[in-house]
């Protein structure tokens, strides 16, 4: 019995967390020139901070506009002054970022390093059932990266205590992240997209959604598949 107690205990230390994805680079080009848009940061702040206000914000705009600029100022100008839980950027044609398992791992990486109350619902010392599923879930997620969102990023985000003011979950580029790629086998496995989608619909009311994307909404995120998002158009004489 002690043996069996041991060598759980020893699994729960040898655990890894997964790795996020690393965007700096590619902000640090698309913040290339950036000057201007203080009404955008303006504007993403009061809807971040308004408590009434949907839980996601959707910035539109035409392709060269200035989203993605805007997106890498505003996380290395210091989130309009609201804490960031998690980014992602999604880059037409680079498996890497529209793979929905990377996705999910990605997001639960940066949510354990933002919110310790969250990492630690994955490293319960006594490593009861919730846990060890939840990992496993993770370290799986390449099967089913919907269950393990569900399992390892939503439920345990859930059961949390609301943090003290919003937090910024910010993805770019919502057109992109409808390709589907392969997981784990020859059929491509869910988009990045339905994800989104998903999660957007379950997030807590502190966890903020602040995605862009080209077109119309409707095209993307259907009134009976998830929220009815504030849209924010960034095009036109205030873009500058």
């Amino acid at each position: 019995m002690m043996k069996d107690i041991l060598a759980t205990l020893q699994r729960g230390f040898n655990w890894t967390w997964p790795s996020a994805l690393d965007f700096r680079d590619y902000r640090a080009e698309k913040r290339e020139g950036f000057c201007g848009r203080e009404w955008l940061s303006e504007a993403v702040r009061r809807w971040a901070l308004d408590p009434d206000a949907p839980t996601v914000l959707l910035l539109q705009g035409a392709a060269g506009v200035g989203k993605t600029a805007f997106l890498a100022h505003l996380l290395d100008g210091g989130g309009a002054g609201l804490p960031l839980a998690a980014q992602h950027f999604c880059l037409q044609g680079e498996a890497a970022t529209l793979r929905p398992e990377l996705f999910v791992r990605s997001l639960a990486a940066q949510l354990a390093e933002a919110l310790p109350a969250y990492r630690q619902s994955l490293r319960d010392p006594h490593l009861n059932d919730g846990v060890t599923e939840r990992r496993r879930q993770l370290d799986g997620a390449i099967s089913d990266p919907l269950t393990a969102l569900e399992v390892a990023v939503l439920e345990p985000l859930a059961a949390l205590q609301p943090a003290p003011g919003p937090q910024l979950l910010v993805v770019d580029d919502l057109e992109a992240a409808q390709q589907a790629w392969p997981s784990g086998g020859e059929e491509p496995s869910a988009t990045l997209l339905a994800l989104l989608i998903h999660l957007s619909g379950r997030l807590p009311r502190w966890l903020k959604l602040l995605a862009t994307c080209r077109g119309p909404i409707d095209g993307l995120m259907p009134p009976h598949q998830g929220l009815s998002p504030l849209v924010l158009a960034v095009a036109g004489d205030r873009n500058r």
